[in-house]
């Protein structure tokens, strides 16, 4: 059983004794009357079943659907994933508790309810051991005019409660921050270093790390951190306290990194996600040379103008070359196809001769979301290594490739 935090610690869920002195046990009026929950499209169902179907990308993922009674005797509705995700959601008034606890796949309740979004409301209600949805109530027939009947899966043992030994606090802005620099990527990767919090994403060629300049230095040695998460679930944390009551300031990260295990648990809902370490390198300035500046705002567009022109061959490679004082060029390498140039002014350069070639894919990602007014492009030719570097009140951020 998990319950996501002290304050629904007092509820009875089905299957479990009650505690006398916090739990209301109300016997459902009339037992062979239909037991059916309401609730709000746009509440904490929806929002709850939008966590999770962010947090999976396993159609199959099984939920045990249960309900619970608090100690007021407002009714609940738990959803617990296998894989550890876990929601509560309140029921409207006037709603029947249903004692049967049911398995089903949770991502097809999810589609059903966000369907249904433009109704006001949506019910639930158990028969013969299935859960069963309804929409659209019309007096006229006296029922739904749809009903949607979910198959039941096989039972599965709960996630364990564990032990963190570390705690990490991101504002909702280092999120938007390092969201940006996602891209395609399929992952991310948080380091505590030296009491310094970084973030990277990227592959084998290329890393995208990120600093926020406004973060909180503990005066407290911390461990050093490393850990590699899914970027679907990165996306995802932001979600879990989004159901609380009052939306605080920073989003917790606890880690047993014996076990290694994140959770992330807000007032109504709460995420398990296992971690590996970080692999992504960078590298430093060292033996680098700054090639030139150039303006963000002179070439953000135009790269991504360029970029879907050049989309036949994403990863192809593009020379970067100096025109004159103040012009730099960029061209396509092969011309089999199609040979594009683009020609950027309002440049700063920093050497007479250039003569550098990048994969499209790349030089794009340096370029755009930068959110900065200057770019600094800082080349290393006997190593063969790429960094873009910019930054602002906000963040600092370096895009590292290496050929």
């Amino acid at each position: 059983m998990s319950i996501t935090s002290k304050t629904l610690s007092g509820m009875m869920l089905d299957g479990q004794e009650p505690e006398e002195s916090k739990v209301i046990n109300t016997d459902i009026a009339g037992a062979e009357e239909m037991q059916i929950m309401m609730f709000l499209t746009n509440g904490r169902l929806g929002q709850g079943l939008a966590l999770i179907e962010s947090a999976t990308e396993d159609k199959d993922e099984v939920a045990r659907v249960r309900t619970a009674v608090d100690k007021d005797g407002k009714i609940w509705l738990e959803i617990e994933t296998k894989s550890g995700t876990n929601i509560m959601a309140d029921a409207l008034p006037l709603s029947n508790r249903f004692t049967e606890t049911v398995y089903i796949r949770v991502s097809d309740l999810a589609r059903a309810v966000k369907e249904l979004a433009k109704e006001q409301t949506v019910s639930l209600w158990v028969s013969e051991g299935k859960l069963y949805l309804g929409g659209y109530y019309n007096e006229e027939i006296g029922g739904f005019e749809l009903e949607v009947g979910f198959e039941s899966c096989e039972p599965f043992t709960s996630v364990h409660e564990t032990e963190f030994d570390t705690i990490l606090e991101l504002d909702q802005m280092t999120f938007n921050t390092v969201l940006d620099s996602i891209y395609e990527f399929d992952n991310v990767e948080i380091y505590r270093m030296n009491n310094t919090v970084s973030y990277r994403t990227g592959n084998d060629k290329c890393t995208i790390a990120t600093v926020m300049q406004n973060q909180t230095h503990s005066e407290d040695t911390l461990p050093n951190l490393s850990i590699r998460i899914p970027a679907r679930i990165f996306k995802t944390l932001p979600l879990v306290n989004a159901l609380d009551d009052d939306l605080g300031l920073y989003v917790k990260l606890k880690f047993n990194t014996k076990y290694r295990v994140l959770k992330v648990e807000g007032q109504y809902a709460s995420l398990f996600c296992d971690f590996t370490d970080g692999s992504l390198k960078t590298f430093n300035n060292d033996g680098m040379v700054r090639q030139f500046t150039i303006m963000s705002d002179a070439i953000a567009a135009a790269i991504g103008t360029y970029f879907n022109i050049h989309s036949t061959d994403p990863t192809g490679l593009v020379k970067l070359y100096k025109v004159n004082d103040g012009l730099l060029g960029i061209e396509t390498v092969n011309t089999d196809r199609m040979d594009v140039n683009l020609t950027v002014g309002n440049v700063t350069l920093d050497v007479d001769e250039m003569d550098i070639e990048v994969p499209m894919d790349v030089l794009t990602m340096m370029i755009r979301k930068s959110g900065c007014p200057k770019l600094d492009l800082l080349y290393n030719k006997e190593a063969n290594r790429l960094m873009m570097v910019y930054g602002n009140g906000l963040f600092l951020r370096k895009c590292c490739y290496q050929a």
